[in-house]
């Protein structure tokens, strides 16, 4: 029987679970949690995400993920096959780590936001693995109450800004919240309106002039005329094309669909150019700091 296809649409937020095959457990020490951070955080500034809160269990993990216009199925591909290739190398083992496919649920209101940020930051209160949500040391929830942020992970200001503009009242209501106290009031300000999730659906067309300008702007950057870089199965010029995909993608905000026409291949191989231009980045640190700012100077 075929799967379900997922929900997905570009500049949408998800509630993101990863499971461990067969309920095993996907961290064995903290240095695992460790090394799952740091490549969170590669992720998110290789593509540009916004992570808004995160919970590391024992054999699961949530993540709550603006895709920032990215195919939110790439992204968790590439992430997750990192952090199974570390592991199985650490752990001398091979196979699935993973219980098939993550699991991906659209975020499309106010109240549904804020609760499900508070449902990942809970987790280990419901497992009674902690007292607090504040008290588990894997996970965002310290972070909204005022605790630095060691990973420079999570942009909490969005959520904690839907319970008061004043940032040490909205750290205050939003531990209310974590412990249940004055919940119904609290979801009642955010579900009557008084804040608005901003518009994230806000995806850009992208004209064949706008694009062509981008093109020729990596191509200088990368010192190749852009005709070699719109050329199908050029062994020499593969890792220049994969960085302009990637550019063209991310500081344009240009669909899978249309560099697809741009580039002569299917829209699923543009996802693979991203991924294999994300793996160079995180290779060389150099490099990737120079398509940074090739972004910003794009966008």
């Amino acid at each position: 029987m075929p799967r379900k296809a997922r929900e997905k649409y570009p500049d949408s937020v998800y509630h993101i679970i990863v499971r461990g095959n067969n309920k095993q457990d996907i961290f064995l020490d903290e240095y695992d949690r460790m090394e799952y951070l740091k490549r969170l955080k590669r992720y998110k500034e290789a593509y540009q995400l916004e992570v808004y809160s995160y919970c590391l269990m024992t054999n699961h993990v949530h993540l709550l993920i603006y895709d920032k216009g990215q195919d939110i199925s790439d992204v968790m591909k590439g992430f997750n096959l990192s952090y199974v290739i570390y592991f199985n190398k650490k752990y001398n083992c091979c196979g699935h780590l993973f219980q098939d496919r993550f699991k991906s649920f659209m975020v499309k209101n106010d109240a549904y936001f804020s609760e499900v940020s508070r449902y990942i930051h809970r987790n280990p209160v419901e497992a009674n693995m902690v007292r607090n949500a504040e008290d588990h040391k894997w996970s965002s929830a310290g972070i909204y109450l005022g605790a630095e942020d060691p990973w420079k992970i999570v942009d909490s200001r969005r959520i904690l800004g839907y319970f008061s503009n004043d940032y040490e009242k909205s750290k205050k209501l939003y531990s209310e919240y974590l412990r249940e106290k004055n919940i119904e009031e609290i979801a009642a300000t955010i579900e009557s309106g008084s804040v608005r999730i901003r518009e994230e659906r806000e995806y850009r067309v992208i004209n064949e002039e706008k694009m062509i300008q981008m093109l020729e702007n990596v191509s200088e950057y990368l010192n190749i005329h852009h005709l070699y870089l719109l050329k199908k199965n050029n062994k020499r010029y593969g890792r220049q094309r994969d960085i302009c995909i990637y550019v063209m993608a991310l500081a344009g905000k240009t669909s899978h669909r249309q560099l697809g026409e741009l580039f002569y291949v299917k829209p699923s191989a543009i996802g693979v150019s991203i991924r294999r231009a994300i793996d160079q980045m995180i290779q060389n640190e150099e490099l990737s700091n120079g398509i940074k700012d090739l972004v910003k100077k794009i966008a």
